[in-house]
């Protein structure tokens, strides 16, 4: 049981006993749509306070039961649904969720008017047993109703905001997944759907869910009134030579009942890592937002306009000590005893308020003869290939040299300087100024050539600003590559990857090679001057490599969020390895996507 996630249920069981005219509707509307959703989850269900009460008890000890899931283990993935063949069992859950459930009961309607005209009984007759309807043991009946139904689940997941990466199908349920999937109009699969059987191998099924584990997939999402493949599922995770405690695969609760099935299930993939919605199941029930206690790296944001202090639970201890003061300075020196004690929030506000007393520019002339950019590799000069690192302490122009060395054919590749880094001792007064100071660098290193930016971790929102910019100075990227981008609008969230990150390149920087007070200093700026920048909207093709599926979980925070890119493809490989031991396939599938978008 992660420590961080013990820490928070006793303070909010602390917080819950001093506070006990909270409206538990209240609170699970707060924690559920107000917080951080961060890998390590929990998700206690009850009928009242003191059963809500009692799942806390049960979530501090690491004891999981009936009412209580906990942090799964289930390593972060793509997400796909997994449609069962037709197959009887009841469709109880069904008729409960017409009535408790608005986003099931409209899919239903629009199913039900898209099958009338070819079976000649109404579906919501069928499902609700209304006197003079179809009995749903007749096999003729059974198949349409539950394609039906499968298609409103689908439809109430998505609501919940759970969209697959895949939609997988048994042989006969073709139909349910070609619409769930887009590849086929609900009226279109309605005229058919009533005669279709069985087709295909029994093996059909494991051998798709082989193909999409080896392509990173880690969530199955089986919709179903009553999930019955868990077994299935587990078997092909098995026979991929998967580890299934490492796979998010739904399971039926004991008893099946409508909506609380369904929500019990939603709850399993959420502990299991997948991204969900929680706002629907508190629509219309007059929920209020109210006070609760934060997390314990929320004491205090290192963006200095919130200073609330809250009681902690003493970090966990590190078993590597911290290096005595030497040549890296003191906030490096003070950084890593921070690191070790696990409390980075409460030393990066410092780095950032000391960075405004460091020497800045407010224009790009006073930077002078300061390096811009260095050359990665040498190779053909069209299409450039211009690389933009992230603002982390650690992070710079040598995480790409592999990067470039990879790509086939060879392409003159450079990798920005961000101003205030390596010998550009000025810190930028101004994101603005920032980003123009990279836009000159990026005009000069492509050399009027046509060119692609490519940008790793945050570096990948900073490559779009930069496009931005260059298109308002007559300039245009050919597209821009967001490799492994964390594109989050909320703040705590941004502050959870960030303190993470920061960990991991501490970890991998243990003689403070590329970890040192400049870079601290520069990283400081751009953490309070980041949040100057407002998105206009990049103009050009976009690409968002994603890193999929680790050899050695790195446990990150938070999941990822990929809105702003036209096309988003995957490599297997961790956060910080896409760049190293995977960039040569990092390389291949950037590489193919420079050619496509140059072809005219």
């Amino acid at each position: 049981m992660p420590s961080g996630l013990t820490a928070q249920a006793r303070r909010l069981r602390e917080w819950l006993t001093a506070h006990p005219g909270l409206d538990p509707v209240d609170i699970g509307h707060s924690l559920a749509t107000g917080r951080a959703q961060l890998s390590h989850r929990a998700v206690v269900v009850g009928r009242d306070r003191d059963e809500l009460m009692a799942g806390l008890d049960q979530v501090i000890s690491g004891d999981g039961g009936p009412g209580v899931l906990l942090n799964s283990g289930a390593r972060a993935g793509s997400v796909a649904f997994v449609i069962p063949a037709p197959d009887k069992q009841s469709l109880e859950p069904a008729r409960q969720l017409l009535a408790t459930a608005p986003a099931f009961a409209a899919r239903m309607e629009e199913c039900a008017q898209a099958l009338a005209p070819h079976t000649g009984w109404n579906l919501l007759d069928v499902v609700n047993g209304a006197q003079g309807a179809p009995a749903l043991d007749d096999p003729g009946v059974f198949g349409p109703a539950l394609f039906a139904v499968q298609v409103s689940l689908a439809a109430l997941w998505r609501a919940y905001g759970v969209e697959p990466d895949a939609v997988v199908g048994e042989p006969g349920a073709e139909r349910a997944t070609e619409v769930i999937d887009g590849r086929r109009t609900l009226e279109d699969a309605a005229h058919t759907v009533a005669t279709a059987s069985a087709t295909g191998a029994a093996d059909t099924l494991r051998e798709a869910l082989r193909t999409h584990i080896e392509q990173g997939f880690r969530a199955f999402v089986e919709i179903s009134p009553q999930p019955s493949l868990t077994a299935s599922l587990t078997g092909a995770v098995t026979a991929a030579g998967g580890d299934p405690a490492e796979f998010m695969i739904t399971e039926a609760p004991g008893d099946p009942d409508g909506l609380a099935t369904f929500l019990h299930t939603l709850a399993q993939a959420f502990v299991g890592g997948v991204r969900v919605d929680w706002s629907p199941s508190f629509a219309g029930r007059d929920a209020r937002t109210v006070e609760l206690p934060t997390y314990p790296f929320q004491r205090q944001r290192y963006w200095l306009d919130e200073t609330k202090d809250g009681p902690a639970a003493p970090p966990p201890e590190r078993s590597a000590p911290a290096p005595a003061e030497d040549s890296r300075g003191t906030f490096t020196v003070l950084l890593r005893r921070a690191h070790v004690e696990n409390a980075i929030p409460e030393a990066v506000p410092m780095v950032v308020a000391a960075s405004r007393f460091r020497p800045s520019f407010s224009s790009t002339a006073e930077l002078g003869g300061a390096p811009g950019s260095v050359l990665a590799a040498e190779g053909a000069a069209s299409p450039a290939v211009i690389c933009v690192p992230s603002f982390l302490a650690g992070s710079g122009p040598h995480q790409f040299a592999r990067l470039a060395s990879e790509f086939t054919p060879r392409l003159r590749t450079s990798a920005l300087v961000m101003p205030g880094f390596g010998k550009s001792r000025l810190l930028p007064a101004s994101w603005t100024v920032a980003i123009e100071a990279m836009a000159d660098a990026t005009l000069a290193a492509a050399a009027d050539k046509p060119f692609f930016l490519v940008g790793h971790s945050v570096g990948g929102l900073v490559a779009q600003a930069i496009a931005e910019r260059v298109r308002h100075t007559g300039h245009s990227a050919r597209g821009v590559v967001m490799i492994d981008t964390y594109d989050i609008d909320v703040r705590s969230e941004r502050e959870a990857l960030f303190v993470w990150a920061m960990s991991e390149i501490l970890d991998r920087d243990p003689t403070g090679l590329v970890v040192n007070d400049n870079n601290l200093m520069a990283m400081g700026a751009y953490l309070r001057l980041y949040d100057e920048w407002t998105p206009g909207g990049c103009e050009v093709p976009t690409l968002a490599v994603r890193a999929v599926a680790a050899d050695t979980p790195l446990n990150l925070p938070v999941e990822p969020v990929w809105k702003t890119a036209d096309t988003s493809e995957s490599v297997l490989a961790d956060h910080f390895s896409i760049l190293e031991d995977k960039a040569a396939t990092t390389a291949l599938v950037v590489g193919d996507w420079f050619a496509r978008m140059s072809t005219p």
